[in-house]
């Protein structure tokens, strides 16, 4: 997430690369409008968890960015204001996108124990990941030198590598759910299938590269907007999915 200090001030490597913070954003605010417009038109029937958990995770990209924008374009001192934003964000972004690969696999998935395992595994790691995590980037934000951030800094790579295996897990039983499925179906749909198979297979190869940002790259994101410019699209492509 990358808000591990607050050091009353820009940074020469913040100043430097502001121009592509402020396109990250961009994209970013950019494609929350075009979600929620694809959302409302795409869903005849507006409720339901498939439904909620998709205008969560692309509204959740809003607060996040304003947070970041706050924090390392605009450098305000009022670390509870965008720390506020961040969280509020960033929960339902990354939960909700969680909850959006469950629903999908509810859809396809008749084992009922192996869902509600799933099910068990996001609030898990929902309450285990994000509280903690949280409370981490309000102390480490809360002055210039204190103890909080390299526990923040720790933290924050369990964090992302958790989220990373957790969706792994999920979009790996939906595609060989689907791929049971469609082996079933390929003797009388042949071409059809197997197309759709292909598509199946791409969209989850790069949403699975979007998620798993491993903390090797976290250096990176918390200049560029964090995870919003990547969850974006990665809803998008998820949306690719609805109509097939």
């Amino acid at each position: 997430m990358g808000y591990s200090g607050n050091d009353g001030s820009g940074s020469d490597v913040s100043a430097s690369i502001s121009p592509a913070m402020i396109a990250f954003l961009a994209i970013s605010f950019y494609n929350v409008i075009e979600l929620n417009v694809i959302i409302f038109s795409s869903f005849k029937r507006r409720q339901g968890l498939y439904f909620w958990a998709f205008l969560a995770a692309t509204n959740g990209i809003a607060p996040h960015s304003i947070g970041f924008m706050l924090k390392n374009l605009l450098g305000s001192h009022t670390f509870i204001l965008y720390i506020t934003l961040v969280s509020v964000g960033w929960v339902p972004m990354v939960t909700g996108q969680s909850l959006v690969l469950y629903s999908r696999l509810h859809l396809i998935f008749r084992n009922q124990l192996g869902l509600r395992l799933v099910l068990a595994m996001i609030i898990t790691n929902a309450i285990v990941l994000h509280i903690p995590i949280i409370i981490l980037m309000y102390g480490s934000n809360a002055s210039a030198v204190n103890t909080w951030t390299h526990p923040y800094e720790i933290y924050e790579k369990v964090q992302v590598t958790m989220f990373c295996i957790q969706e792994l897990i999920i979009s790996a039983i939906y595609i060989r759910t689907c791929y049971s499925y469609f082996d079933a179906e390929s003797g009388i749909y042949g071409d059809a299938v197997r197309k759709m198979r292909r598509h199946l297979l791409i969209v989850n190869i790069f949403i699975i590269l979007l998620v798993c940002q491993y903390p090797s790259f976290i250096a990176v994101l918390r200049y560029l907007g964090g995870r919003c410019a990547p969850v974006a699209p990665e809803t998008g492509l998820l949306m690719t999915q609805l109509g097939q």
